[in-house]
């Protein structure tokens, strides 16, 4: 693989939080591809989530299996075992994946209250990939839930699965707005774009017709590669226009800064929470990828 400078590549590793309630190959499938596309490290964090293990020492605590039956006492020697057996499966998995799309990977296991394990291991330019429907990541399959644990652990970009989990190769889709990250978003879709060989579709959203047809002249000479680019025009109303049409694309990725698309965290929570395709949040201070 040619290696590229770390400022060009967006990010310098794709993180991704795994737990023992983790269904990891669709986001790793998805993190492992733009990671390919970006030439990032493609990093697995395994955490033995310390409220799991305090439960099990709880008189009243049972597991119910998933094969059918009545519930089972579980003691902590039989759930270390589990811990064990789930991290080592996810790091062949990882493992296997990383070598078929040929990009640099590590993993690792930590014990501790799954926050503060996230918080620890990012570092600044790091893409954190949410797992839907994961208990540690996602407590209790609140996708929103993770986008105001991001904020509020200072994780600049996240990035979320969604219903319809796909690699960036069935499409990708920038959003593009007034918001001064939303060049940095462009130009980070149109490179995973062309690097995965998808079609790139620029969705530019304003408050009137006038700032659409600017803004629309803005992303294109923004654009650094003369390849076929589809362009959506949408005339963004105070009643969330644009979020609703996020929740409703079936393209692939898409590519936001975090200000372009909702004012507020409650408002990403209920997108994230309700979104089909993947979502990529760009923090605001999300360093922009050379050209």
């Amino acid at each position: 693989m040619t290696k590229i400078d770390p400022s060009e590549a967006g990010f310098e590793r794709i993180l991704v939080p795994l737990d023992v309630s983790c269904e990891a190959r669709p986001a790793l499938e998805l993190a492992a591809s733009i990671a390919a596309a970006l030439q990032s490290r493609l990093e697995g964090l395994f955490i033995e989530d310390h409220d799991v293990l305090a439960a099990v020492d709880l008189p009243f605590t049972r597991a119910v299996p998933m094969t059918g039956g009545g519930p089972q006492d579980i003691d902590r020697e039989r759930l270390e075992r589990v811990f064990r057996q789930k991290a080592a499966a996810s790091e062949q998995l990882l493992a296997g994946i990383a070598r078929t799309r040929r990009i640099d990977w590590a993993f690792r296991v930590t014990r501790g209250h799954a926050e503060t394990a996230i918080r620890s291991a990012t570092r600044q330019r790091d893409l954190v990939a949410m797992i839907r429907g994961s208990g540690t990541t996602v407590r209790h399959g609140e996708v929103g839930g993770a986008v105001r644990a991001a904020v509020r652990q200072n994780i600049r970009s996240i990035l979320i699965t969604g219903r319809d989990t796909a690699v960036p190769a069935a499409g990708v889709t920038a959003v593009y707005g007034e918001s001064a990250s939303s060049g940095a978003a462009l130009r980070l879709a149109e490179r995973i774009a062309r690097n995965t060989h998808a079609r790139l579709t620029v969705l530019v959203s304003a408050k009137n017709e006038l700032d659409l047809r600017r803004l629309k002249s803005q992303a294109e000479t923004a654009l650094t590669a003369d390849g076929e680019t589809r362009f959506e025009l949408l005339v963004d109303k105070p009643l969330g226009t644009l979020s609703e049409r996020l929740r409703r694309l079936r393209s692939g990725l898409i590519v936001a800064s975090a200000d372009a698309v909702g004012d507020g965290t409650d408002l990403l929570e209920r997108l994230a929470a309700q979104i089909h395709s993947p979502l990529l949040l760009l923090g605001p201070a999300e360093p922009q990828p050379s050209r």
